[in-house]
This record gives structure tokens, sequence and C-alpha cells, in this order.
């Protein structure tokens, strides 16, 4: 539909019911079923609907179609609801004309539209914005447009240093990487944009590598600074910690192999300089994964013996028995099968573990537990009903023991002895 109104059902959560598949309209979905070929176009008109971008989004989102780069678009209410036609930048960096001549029930005009993200940053851990925060505010607008062109956009005002530092204004880089002066009524985003603060200062700015920095601000007299603590720039900024990584040591580049800078240590502004990068290096954590005989030990055709290049077999410190350990290791957010390579982890059963323990046998042979008295974490591996069932191929953020779980064995036979032993109890 390029113009006029649209009123879509609505459930009782209020989500809309009215979809568009490869024939037309498709009432009886909630959007497009993508998966058989279905697509759900929106190149103009008011959408009155209860959009929610986090509910099954991949099939209650439109696209802008194939000849606009057919990507995933946004929900903005328009601000001038006189508009009756307006020009977003697709992918392809190319303006469409999106007609909305009619507004819809309320006299508010609502569209999908490719968005530009804009994302306003402080650039000094001393400063907070008009509001009396510190972190990142993001701004969204229809790419190609100031984010006065949609509503709910307010200014973010003019933020202040706690030092008395004084704020210069906010700026950006465009395409060609020119700074310019940001204005919240005449700037226009052609693509996801930072915003930035300038203030009248020297700065340190602390990198994690990750994407995350730490603006310090020196007055702009100072002709040095001293390097702060990594455990100070992580109070100030919890998120410049690094998940599944360890702080070594600061360095002056990014090359893990630069030279220390000390906390505490002088960073000198040298020449016209107003800026001392600091860059974090971290050692990725490793973690322990492995698989216990619970107190058992394994036999000779455990799978864990016959893959001696993925499994490493040791005593087991905490229950006995013996351990078998992924020789590997395994990284922040790695999934099991990516550790094992081409090891299938469907291999690790109870069963091809192939234990044995004294006057016991397995307790269960499809499941391992992360308990030794195997009733928490109940886990198998190996795809079950036919693969209707897949087995877990869990992402660890941190050590993991799976253990066998062990029962009586009554084929055990109990033998009972008495005996006396002689002795003089009273000296």
């Amino acid at each position: 539909m390029t113009n006029g109104s649209r009123i879509l059902i609505k459930n009782s959560l209020g989500r809309d019911f009215l979809g568009r598949d490869g024939g037309g309209l498709n009432i009886n979905g909630n959007g497009a079923n993508r998966s058989e070929g279905g697509s759900y176009v929106v190149t103009g008109g008011s959408f009155y609907v209860a959009y929610d971008p986090s509910f099954n989004a991949a099939v209650t989102t439109p696209t802008n179609g194939a000849s606009n780069g057919d990507e995933m678009l946004s929900y903005f209410t328009l601000a001038d609801p006189t508009l009756n036609s307006f020009n977003p930048i697709n992918k392809n960096g190319e303006r469409y004309e999106y007609q909305v001549a009619n507004a819809s029930p309320d006299g508010n005009k609502y569209v999908f539209a490719p968005a530009a993200k804009v994302t306003f940053r402080l650039n000094d851990g001393n400063a907070t914005f008009a509001d009396g925060t510190g972190k990142d505010k993001v701004r969204d607008t229809v790419r190609g447009y100031g984010l006065g062109f949609v509503a709910g956009t307010s200014d973010v005002g003019t933020p202040v240093d706690a030092a008395g530092v004084k704020f210069l204004g906010w700026f950006y880089k465009d395409a060609s990487g020119t700074e310019r002066a940001f204005d919240f009524s005449t700037t226009e985003f052609d693509a996801d944009t930072d915003v930035y603060a300038k203030w009248e200062s020297k700065t340190v700015a602390c990198h994690n590598g990750n994407g995350v920095n730490y603006i310090q601000s020196i007055a702009a007299s100072e002709g040095s600074a001293t390097a702060l603590s990594y455990e100070d720039v992580v109070e100030a900024l919890p998120e410049f910690a690094v998940a599944g990584k360890t702080f070594e040591k600061w360095t002056a580049t990014s090359g893990a192999l630069s030279d220390e800078l000390a906390a505490g240590s002088a960073l000198a502004f040298t020449g016209d300089a107003t800026q001392v990068d600091v860059c974090a290096q971290f050692d990725t954590d490793i973690y322990r994964v492995a698989f216990s005989a619970n107190g058992g030990t394994f036999g000779a055709d455990s799978v864990f013996r016959k893959n001696p290049d993925i499994f490493t077999i040791e005593a087991d410190p905490a229950l006995g028995g013996e351990i078998a350990v992924v020789t590997r290791g395994v990284a922040y957010n790695q999934k099991l099968s990516e550790v094992l390579g081409s090891f299938a982890r469907g291999q690790i059963t109870p069963t091809a573990a192939a234990a044995v323990k004294t006057g016991l046998k397995l307790g269960n042979d499809t499941y391992w537990f992360t308990n030794a008295a195997g009733t928490e974490g109940n886990t198998h591996f190996q795809d079950m009903f036919g693969g209707w069932v897949p087995g877990a191929n869990p992402t660890f953020t941190a050590g993991a023991t799976y253990c066998l779980a062990w029962t009586p064995d009554a084929n055990t036979p109990v033998m009972d002895f008495e005996t006396e032993l002689p002795a003089d109890l009273w000296g």
C-alpha cells in the first residue's frame, strides 16, 4: 500500500494480526512467513498498530522491498502530521518516496522507514548530561532526516563537567571524516552516527578494545596527567570491563607487545597534542570443562580414553576416581561443539564413558548431572527420539563439570564377617 491509512486487527496483546505474503494480504497470520518465501513490504501509508520490535520481529517487521535493499524497517511517528510524503534513504544510499497522504484515526501518521541511530557520548568521565545521567544516550530518526523529524526525540541539552571544564558543543564526523557541529534543529543523518561532546580541556582516552572508552578530562593548561588504575576506570565505568577476559596491563598503543604503562605513571602531552591514548590489554579467560566418573574410573573402551587428543584423564581431586577434562579448555561464550571440533558431542554419553565403580552401577545411562548426587542439571549431549530432541550444546561463561550418577548394584554380593580381637583393655 503506498497511500492512505490502514488499521490492523489486533490480538489481546494489542499486536497486529495483519501480514502480507507473496499473494497479498494474510489476515490469519501475524506478519510475513519468510521461511516459506512470504514478504511484508511497506513503502507508504500510516500504520495504526501496537508494534513491539522485541516481539517476533522477524515476522511482524516489514521491509522496504528488493529495490530498496529489502532491509528491516523501524516504526516512527512523524512529528509533522501534515506531511503528505517524505524521502528516506535506503541501505543502498538512495532516497525513495514514501507517500502518507492520510493520517490514522487519532490524527497522527505512523510509518515504517529505515532508521539512523544517533549515539551521544560525553567524552568526559567527569561529565553528566543535563538530566544528571552519565551513560550514552541513543536517539533514532528516519534515515536522511534530523532528530526532530520524528516524535519523541528530545534534545539531550547541555552537559556539565563536575570540575567546571567548559563545554564547547556537540560534534560529529560526516562520511568524509570532516568534523561538523551538531544542531538538533538542522543536522540530518544519512547513517548511524556518534555525536560527541567537546570540552576546553586535554583528555586521557582509555580504550578497552571492545568499543568502550573512558575519557578523563584534564585542565587545558596541564602538561601531563596521571595514569589511572584499571580498578578506578571500571569503578567509574563498569561496562569498561570485558566479560571473559582478565586485565593484564595498560599500553600506549593497541599492540599487546607494547611497553606497559603503570598506574600512577605520568602521561605527557607532547607538542600540540591534547589527547593521550591508553589501551587496556587483556588475557582471555580459559574455563575448565570436564566429565567426572564421580568416584569411578574409566575403562579401556571409554570414549575419553579412545580420544586422547580431545580429553585428558586426571585424578578427580573433588570426587575421587577419574575425571576427563577437555584439553583445550573453553573461552567465554564458546559452545561445546566449537571446542570439540570434528568430534561429535553426541558421543559423550554415560554408557560410552565405560566407567566402573565398585559395588555400584550407572544410575542413569542417558543423562549427566551437575552435582555428584545426580539430582541437578540433568544434561544429554546426544540427540534423542530420532532427532526431535537435540543434544545439549551449552555455551560456557564459566567452568563446568558433568558427573555420572551411580546407584547400588543389587547383584554385588554382600559379605558380613565377625571376629574377635583379643585385648587387655585394663592394662
